[in-house]
């Protein structure tokens, strides 16, 4: 399902603008194509663990081709996925008692969560805790000033990282970086420790595909400035 060729198909559906032979991506943004799909040895060496960028760091694995049905190329595999993120401190919800009367104390399970809810699901459960639906790639970077006002993005299920150079360092550094000594660490502040805070649900991390990718600060932002391209109306 994730075969390069299915991919290909699923950009030159969306992404006509500049696949087509007039249009050329940024050197900048050509690399972070190929890191994202692997294709360029000389760009990311060997390392095996490099493939997982398809896997990107907004969490969208496939880019599946249109049908009939679904007209749109959606960039994501419809799937579950626990990353490892951190508990986001700000998140407003720990304070909205008649909501969660657990306050701080309160933990996202996630799919998990769900299915412990669900009494012909319940034996799933354990396995899927900490596991958050894999969100579209599209429009990740994307946003209207006129209508929204400020620029404010958030990414992941909780909102804990602000921009996407935050959220692929993650994905390349998440296990190569000590513990942060609080596991309530906003990302500002464990960027500026060079640490990372424990998960929010330490169980079903996904260890085989991030956490230590040995990328260099150059290609992360090559990673960032090619999801950027990814948006509707991308002009390069």
């Amino acid at each position: 399902m994730k075969r390069l060729a299915v991919l290909a198909v699923g950009l030159m559906v969306l992404f006509g603008l500049w696949t087509a032979p007039a249009v050329a991506l940024s050197s900048q943004e050509n690399l972070g194509k190929s890191i994202f799909f692997d294709q360029n040895v000389r760009a990311i060496g060997t390392n095996p663990a490099l493939r997982v960028m398809r896997r990107s760091p907004a969490g969208a694995v496939l880019l599946r081709p249109s049908t009939p049905a679904a007209p749109c190329t959606l960039l994501t595999d419809f799937t579950y996925d626990n990353l490892g993120v951190a508990r986001n401190p700000m998140n407003p919800f720990y304070g909205e008692a008649d909501f969660n009367p657990l306050g701080a104390a309160w933990i996202d399970l996630g799919l998990g969560g769900f299915l412990a809810s669900r009494m012909d699901y319940q034996h799933l459960a354990a396995a899927n805790n900490g596991k958050m639906k894999v969100p579209t790639l599209r429009n990740a970077d994307k946003w209207d000033s006129n209508v929204l006002g400020p620029r404010v993005k958030a990414y992941t299920h909780n909102g804990y990282f602000k921009t996407l150079k935050q959220i692929v360092h993650f994905y390349n550094t998440r296990d190569a970086k000590p513990a942060c000594l609080s596991a309530c660490t906003t990302v500002e502040d464990a960027i500026a420790q060079n640490s990372w805070p424990a998960p929010e649900v330490p169980v079903n991390v996904n260890t085989t595909e991030l956490g230590n990718l040995h990328l260099t600060d150059a290609q992360e932002d090559a990673i960032v400035a090619f999801m950027k391209t990814l948006s509707d109306g991308f002009v390069p």
